[in-house]
């Protein structure tokens, strides 16, 4: 819906601003077609005696205020399904393929920061954010009959090209639960539904001459919201779609209707003007992902969610006017084929949507500016740790680090260390990202110097022995020989080893260590990956101990072996490990691979002299990442 669906209001004096209505004790979100005043409206007049919000205090763009956080759910994703209600087959194959292709960009960009949708990743609930991960499961047409008419299209506005048909929103919702029903289509808080209905149909609120002809353009609502069953959707209709009324869904500041995808042949009788349907479909789409329930997201003093206030061009008093509403344009678009989205090449033109870390309507996230790092030591000595330090501003507050060390391992976080297994020039890479709005900056390169350590300093010299003691004057002619003493070469026990080359295996996960020591003696391994990010994985105690955490309510171990074994040394020199990822280890990688992440592994490395003498350990920090087939 354009507005939140609460029992708080949005309403004022002023046309074409966003409202809630109440209708038989069940609010509606709405945005008003342009030109109407819906202080006027039966059903905005109860919900605000209901609320004793004030209808009479406009307020400049820029004044209406932040959107607040109300304690009701968002959806963490979308699932999205289209259906066109269409028994007459009235939506032609470009009006169709319009659409379709909208849907399949939106999820085919999922996860990135370049388009509308990943603003409302700022927006969370305390369980979870609103974040870019769409997909677009299914598309279909109810060829149902529509049913008697529940309602009469009213005067006053479009007359239509005339109307055949005019269905309630307790009509549409009874045929969207039947056909979720029929098609075994999941319900629940991660689907939403667009029901799609063409120019020659009005559909309006149970019991009022609120329509989609003469007040608004689009709403989006719930059946069972809060349930298990609940079903999120969104009613698009075509009925403003024509010559005379269309600008009142695009007001954008110019005459000519924007259509940078061409659906705009036929007569008014057609349902046509897919672009246009595509702004407040949009717009639909992340109101209702972020305030599926009408308790989440919206502005505390008029109700309007992040759409709402976005709504139209202008920059007077009218909540919902913003001069940044359709702005910027892209490339050397011109009207009436402007485009202000690129989403996966194609050309769209939607609205902006509200930014609260930007304070402004935004057509994608603010880049995270100011990235930089310094390594100390500035050069490296092989088997020595050289500590990062990563820099960034993120004005959403969700700043991580992405490094990649030039040596084919990666790692994440602000401060990390990586120590590197052989002598050269290495490009470190570092990219700051913004795990909300996926906003990100620039990578960072910088080139670290490795060098091999000096050799070892040769010992020092023995100690002369002393001089041997006077001999004494001979008394007689026997003599007594003076015993000579063997001092034996004593040999210190060496645990000491120098990591060298790490490699990963794509395809299988795989990890290959090299290692050289200076004694015999036997090398033991243990590499373990933190419970919880990409899985979870059962303990056998059912009581939390040093070592375990609590997750999903039960006792889990804080760390999972991805591998661990052990190996004897026969000869100094130079070892090598194939170290194969456990089960566990498998499973989270595919998990991981499936985010477009990597998996980040403790590895340490034991190793005892067989000379004795104390054991010597070293651990490092190596990211896994598997390759898409």
């Amino acid at each position: 819906m354009l507005c939140a669906v609460a029992l708080t209001t949005c309403l004022g004096a002023t046309p074409a601003r966003a409202v809630v209505a109440n209708v038989g004790g069940h609010a509606y979100g709405l945005t008003p077609m342009r030109g109407v005043n819906p202080a006027a409206l039966p059903s905005v007049q109860r919900a605000l005696s209901a609320s004793r919000l004030s209808a009479t205090e406009p307020l400049p763009y820029d004044k209406t205020g932040q959107l607040a956080y109300h304690l009701g759910p968002v959806m963490h994703s979308v699932t999205a399904h289209v259906i066109y209600w269409d028994p007459g087959g009235e939506f032609t194959a470009t009006t169709k393929s319009i659409v379709k292709k909208f849907f399949t960009d939106i999820a085919h960009d999922t996860g990135l920061a370049t388009n509308v949708m990943s603003i409302a990743g700022q927006y969370g609930d305390g369980t979870g954010h609103t974040l870019y991960s769409s997909a677009f499961e299914s598309e279909g047409t109810d060829a149902t009959a529509y049913p008697a008419n529940g309602c009469t299209a009213p005067g006053g506005a479009d007359t239509g090209p005339p109307y055949t048909h005019c269905l309630t929103d307790e009509q549409l919702q009874t045929e969207l639960s039947a056909y979720v029903a029929g098609q075994s289509l999941p319900k629940g808080p991660t689907q939403q539904y667009f029901m799609l209905f063409p120019h020659k149909v009005v559909i309006c609120f149970t019991g009022t001459s609120e329509c989609s002809n003469n007040v608004f353009c689009a709403y989006h609502s719930s059946i069972a919201g809060g349930t298990a069953n609940e079903i999120i959707y969104s009613d698009i209709p075509f009925s403003l779609l024509d010559s005379g009324f269309a600008k009142a869904c695009q007001a954008d500041g110019h005459a000519e209707k924007q259509h940078p995808n061409g659906d705009n042949t036929g007569s008014d009788e057609t349902t046509k003007y897919a672009d246009i349907a595509l702004k407040y479909t949009s717009h639909e789409y992340t109101e209702a992902a972020t305030d599926p329930l009408g308790n989440a997201w919206w502005e505390t003093a008029h109700g309007q969610e992040n759409g709402d206030k976005c709504n139209f061009t202008g920059s007077g008093f009218e909540p919902g006017e913003d001069p940044n509403a359709f702005l910027p344009t892209l490339g050397a678009s011109t009207s009436p084929t402007l485009y202000n989205q690129l989403i996966n090449e194609d050309h769209f033109y939607l609205q902006s949507e509200w930014d609260n870390a930007a304070k402004a309507c935004t057509m994608k996230p603010v880049p995270i500016t100011g990235a930089g790092f310094a390594p100390e030591p500035a050069t490296g000595v092989v088997g020595a740790s050289i500590s990062f330090k990563g820099i960034a501003t993120d004005v959403y507050s969700g700043l991580s680090y992405v490094w990649k060390w030039g040596d084919g391992t990666e790692s994440f976080g602000a401060n990390p260390s990586h120590t590197y297994g052989a002598a050269g020039s290495y490009e470190v890479t570092m990219t700051p990202k913004d795990e909300f709005t996926f906003a990100t900056a620039a990578p960072v390169v910088h080139t670290i110097i490795v060098s091999n350590p000096p050799p070892p300093a040769p010992p020092p010299p023995p100690a002369p022995l002393p001089p041997p003691p006077p001999v004494p004057p001979a008394e007689s002619t026997t003599t007594a020989s003076t015993p000579t003493s063997t001092i034996a070469a004593v040999v210190t026990p060496n645990s000491s080893f120098t990591q060298g080359e790490t490699v990963f295996n794509q395809r299988t996960g795989e990890l290959t260590f090299t290692q050289a020591v200076g004694d015999p003696g036997t090398f033991s391994w243990l590499v373990t990956f933190q419970n919880g990010k990409f899985g979870v994985f059962a303990a056998s105690s059912h009581k939390c101990k040093t070592g375990f955490v609590r997750l999903g309510g039960k006792c889990r171990p804080s760390k999972v072996v991805f591998a661990k074994g052990s190996q004897a040394v026969a000869t100094p020199g130079t070892v090598t490990f194939k170290l194969k990822p456990s089960a566990s280890g498998l499973k989270a990688l595919k998990t991981a691979l499936k985010q477009k992440k990597g998996l980040p592994v403790t590895a340490t490395f034991t190793f005892q002299s067989a000379r004795g003498g104390s054991p010597v350990t070293r651990t490092r920090t190596i990211t896994v990442k598997l390759k898409g087939r």
